[in-house]
C-alpha cells in the first residue's frame, strides 16, 4: 500500500516517458517483463543496475523520488532526470565496499599479477572470500585487469606535455588522453606514446607548440603506480569522507622520501622484432590482461595453440605488464599536479591516505637533471578544492608545486597494430602522423565524467 500512496503522490509531476521508465524499473525489480512494450538503451541500462545492486533499487529510487519532489517547486520530472537519479541511487551503493573488497583493491594494485589462490594467501582470506569480491567488483565495474606497455622494452616513450594557455592543440594517433584544467589559467595535459628513435622530431614539435600557448613542457613519464587507502572508508558507516584536518596533521610531519623510491623514467630502446599475430595480441592483453586464449583466438584470427606460443612469449618478456584498474563511481573529482621531490618527501605521507591516488616521476626531455613527482587523485565530489586548498594552505614550499582540479578529459585507444611495422620491425612514423587541431575543438569533444586516474 505504502507503495501505491507514493506513486500515486508523485505521478502527476512525472513526464509521460519517466513514469513508463519507473514503471519498467518496477516490473524488472519483480522480475516481470510484460509491461515492457519498447525495450532500448535505457532498459538495458536498467537491467545491469538491478543486475548488481545490492537490494531493492525500485524502492531506493521510489524513495529518492519521494524525498526530491516533496521539497516542491518541481513541476515535471523528464525521463533523462529520472537516469541520472537511478545511476546516482546506483553509484552510492555499489561504492560502499566491504571489507573483502577493501582488501581484495588494496592487493591487486600491489600484485596484480598474482592468482586468486595466492592473492587470498597474501591478503588473509580465504579463496572462496577473495573469489567472490573479486567477482561483485568486476561485475559493478569497479575493479578491471588489464594491461600496460612496457616502453622500455617496445621502444617508446611514455611523454607527458603539459601547456598552458594553448590555442592548438596536437592530433596524433600516438597521443592517448587529454586532459583539461578550466581554471583561471587554462591548461592541457597530454599524453603520449611516442617512438624512442624519433624524439628529435617530437621535440621540435614541441617547440613549435610554444607559438601558440604560454607555455609548453614535455616530460618523460615512468610507469607510476597507483595505491588505494581505506583509512578515510567508514566501514561501519559504509561511506567515504576525507577527514581534512586529519589531512591537515599528516602534512604537517615530515617523512623522508628519496628518489629512488619512486618508480623511475625507463632508458631509450628499440623495438623488439615481433609478428604481426604478436602485436595483435598485445592489443588485446591492453583491454583484457585474463582473456582466455580462446578469447583472443577469435579476435585475432589465430589458432589457440599459436596464441598460447605468443602469449607466453610476450609474459615471459614482460612486453605487457599486469595493471588492476580502480574506479569507484562515488568518486568524481580528480586532481593532477606536479612537485618537486622535496615537496613530495613532505607530503606523500599524507598523499598516500587519499582513497585513490597514482604516483610517478617525470623527467624533462629537454633538461634531464630536472625531475619531478607526478601526482593524480581520485576523489568524492567536492573532495578537490578541500585536498588543494589544505595542501597549498600547509605547504610552506608552494612554488614548488601545482595542483589543479581535472575538468575534463578526451581518451582514444593506443592500436599497437596499427602502428607497428612487422616487415621492419619498427614503429611508424611520418609526418602525416602529426597534425593541429584548435583548443576549443579538443575542449567540446572533452567528457567531464569517468576522467582518468592511472596514466601509465
Amino acid at each position: 500500500m505504502n507503495d501505491i500512496k507514493i506513486e500515486t503522490r508523485i505521478d502527476n509531476n512525472l513526464s509521460h516517458s519517466a513514469a513508463a521508465l519507473l514503471q519498467a524499473l518496477k516490473n524488472m525489480q519483480c522480475e516481470d517483463d510484460a509491461g515492457i512494450f519498447q525495450p532500448g538503451p535505457e532498459v538495458g541500462q536498467l537491467r545491469e543496475y538491478l543486475a548488481t545492486y545490492k537490494g531493492n533499487l525500485y524502492d531506493a529510487v521510489l524513495g529518492r523520488l519521494e524525498d526530491l519532489i516533496g521539497l516542491g517547486g518541481i513541476e515535471v520530472v523528464s525521463q533523462d532526470v529520472l537516469l541520472n537519479l537511478i545511476k546516482r541511487v546506483w553509484n552510492r551503493k555499489v561504492s560502499k565496499l566491504n571489507g573483502t573488497e577493501v582488501k581484495a583493491i588494496t592487493g591487486l594494485l600491489k600484485c596484480p599479477h598474482l592468482s586468486i589462490k595466492d592473492l587470498a594467501r597474501q591478503i588473509d582470506l580465504s579463496y572462496g572470500q577473495t573469489r567472490r569480491a573479486i567477482e561483485q567488483l568486476q561485475s559493478t565495474s569497479i575493479l578491471e585487469f588489464k594491461s600496460i606497455p612496457n616502453v622500455a622494452k617496445l621502444g617508446l616513450d611514455r611523454i607527458l606535455i603539459e601547456l598552458e594557455e594553448p590555442e592548438t592543440l596536437l592530433i596524433s594517433p600516438y597521443i592517448t588522453r587529454y586532459l583539461f584544467v578550466d581554471g583561471p589559467i587554462r591548461r592541457v595535459f597530454l599524453i603520449a606514446l611516442f617512438p624512442s628513435n624519433y624524439r628529435d622530431q617530437i621535440l621540435r614539435v614541441v617547440r613549435t607548440l610554444r607559438r601558440d600557448s604560454q607555455s609548453a613542457t614535455a616530460w618523460r613519464l615512468s610507469t607510476g603506480k597507483p595505491h588505494f587507502s581505506a583509512k578515510y572508508y567508514d566501514r561501519r558507516k559504509k561511506r567515504w569522507h576525507v577527514n581534512e584536518l586529519h589531512f591537515r596533521l599528516l602534512l604537517r610531519t615530515d617523512h623522508d622520501l628519496a628518489m629512488g623510491e619512486l618508480p623511475t623514467v625507463s632508458k631509450l630502446s628499440f623495438p623488439p622484432k615481433m609478428s604481426e599475430t604478436e602485436v595483435m595480441i598485445i592489443d588485446h592483453l591492453m583491454e583484457d590482461y585474463n582473456a582466455s586464449a580462446r578469447e583472443i583466438a577469435d579476435s585475432v584470427d589465430a589458432s589457440e595453440s599459436m596464441v598460447y606460443r605468443y602469449r607466453s612469449k610476450i609474459q615471459s618478456k614482460k612486453l605487457a605488464i599486469p595493471r588492476a584498474r580502480i574506479s569507484v563511481p562515488l568518486f568524481t573529482d580528480r586532481i593532477i599536479g606536479t612537485c618537486t621531490p622535496a615537496v613530495s618527501a613532505k607530503i606523500m605521507h599524507a598523499w598516500k591516505r587519499l582513497p585513490l591516488t597514482y604516483i610517478s616521476q617525470i623527467s624533462n626531455i629537454e633538461n634531464h637533471r630536472e625531475r619531478k613527482v607526478l601526482l593524480t587523485t581520485a576523489l568524492p565530489a567536492g573532495g578537490a578544492e578541500t585536498i588543494i586548498e589544505a595542501l597549498t594552505s600547509e605547504n610552506l614550499m608552494v612554488r614548488e608545486f601545482q595542483l589543479y582540479k581535472m575538468d575534463a578529459s578526451l581518451s582514444s585507444s593506443f592500436r599497437f597494430s596499427n602502428r607497428y611495422d612487422h616487415m621492419v620491425g619498427n614503429w611508424l612514423w611520418d609526418s602525416d602522423d602529426i597534425d593541429i587541431t584548435t583548443y576549443p575543438t579538443m575542449r567540446s569533444n572533452a567528457e567531464s565524467t569517468n576522467l582518468p586516474l592511472d596514466l601509465a
